[in-house]
């Protein structure tokens, strides 16, 4: 079954999306995620600063901005030892709700520049054994300003996205335009630790001729400590070595695992890190237990509470389906090194 948000998608489904999605759809019943493509990228013709909209249930947010970037050139990253700590201090108050930010050097996004984008997803589901790591590798034009992506990524918390049986539709606030096609960074993409070479994701070329690295089922442990990301390089420059973190596993305490919840529900947890953000997803099941969909999606503050928007909590009360809800802690971090933009967005479910 396919979901539109309501009022608002922020999704683009190309071939590569719609390859996730798909794969997401078939984990559902073992504890599968909600998932996001990598491949789901600011729009290639926000060149000059940016203008956002973006609405999820109750909250509106506008944002618009202009810069002026700096010359660049687009030489392979040299990664910064700074990027060796998972929750480094914001000393230059960049970071955003729910995100970490670095290597701005006490520039502001909108004049910093970068053509390069690494886009990590990593999604695990710690009681199913689960997982599921999507790496896109995008080139935007030179005067790409950072700030693009650290608005276009930047989730809208104590917010819920509602979904209705349509098709998907919409964008992320553009007029309509797409991300730039996928690159190819080699055959492979590498995680190492320490030790070696700890999973290898193959390169899947699309009839498009795009490139994703997108493995299912494989991730099914905590990332090693020391966790680094490697590109060989071929359209997309060599990355020697990027840091991966996963957040904190979720102690929940309402509502219980198991049953079925309402209006009236409370939803609480032992909370975790400040720079990090919680995702609470509906699962609908009919009354024959078979698996529905993903109605209602709600993201939150990390501080161990959370109290539903007018939307979800009408949503809840008109379902005709029975809901559960699913815990995922989201580690979610930008990182500008030379002319890469590195995103990494780590979920780990309950």
């Amino acid at each position: 079954m396919k979901y539109t948000a309501t009022p608002f998608s922020r999704f683009l489904l190309s071939p590569i999306s719609l390859l996730v999605v798909s794969l997401f759809a078939l984990s559902a019943c073992s504890g599968g995620g909600s998932g996001v493509s990598a491949e789901d990228a600011p729009e290639t013709d926000l060149t000059g600063g940016s203008t956002g909209t973006d609405t999820q249930g109750d909250n509106t947010d506008t944002t618009s901005d202009t810069d002026v970037p700096p010359e660049t050139d687009s030489e392979p990253p040299a990664l910064a030892s700074e990027l060796g700590t998972q929750y480094p201090a914001d000393r230059d108050n960049d970071d955003r709700p729910g995100m970490i930010v670095t290597g701005l050097n006490g520039e502001s996004a909108q004049v910093v520049t970068a053509p390069w984008l690494v886009n990590t997803s990593l999604f695990r589901n710690a009681s199913a054994e689960f997982g599921q790591e999507t790496i896109a590798l995008l080139q935007y034009p030179d005067d790409f300003s950072v700030s693009n992506h650290v608005l276009f990524f930047e989730e809208r918390l104590d917010s819920c996205l509602i979904r209705t049986n349509e098709v998907i539709g919409g964008g992320n606030g553009g007029d309509g335009g797409s991300p730039p096609p996928t690159l190819s960074g080699g055959d492979a993409v590498t995680i190492s630790d320490p030790a070696g070479v700890w999973l290898s994701i193959p390169a899947t070329l699309e009839d498009d001729g795009q490139v994703v690295y997108v493995d299912s089922g494989t991730l099914t442990g905590a990332l090693p400590d020391g966790a680094m990301l490697s590109i060989p390089g071929d359209e997309f420059p060599v990355v020697a070595g990027y840091p991966l973190y996963e957040p904190a596993p979720i102690i929940r305490i309402l509502p219980v695992s198991g049953f079925f919840i309402d209006e009236n529900t409370a939803y609480s947890w032992i909370p975790g890190r400040a720079s990090g953000y919680m995702e609470i997803d509906f699962l609908a099941y009919d009354d024959n237990g078979d698996f529905q969909g993903f109605p209602i999606t709600c993201y939150a503050s990390d501080d161990g509470s959370f109290e539903l928007t007018t939307a979800a909590l009408q949503a809840v009360a008109d379902s005709e389906n029975n809901l559960e809800v699913r815990f995922s802690r989201v580690y979610s971090r930008i990182d500008v090194v030379d002319d890469i933009v590195f995103r990494q967005n780590v979920k780990l479910a309950e």
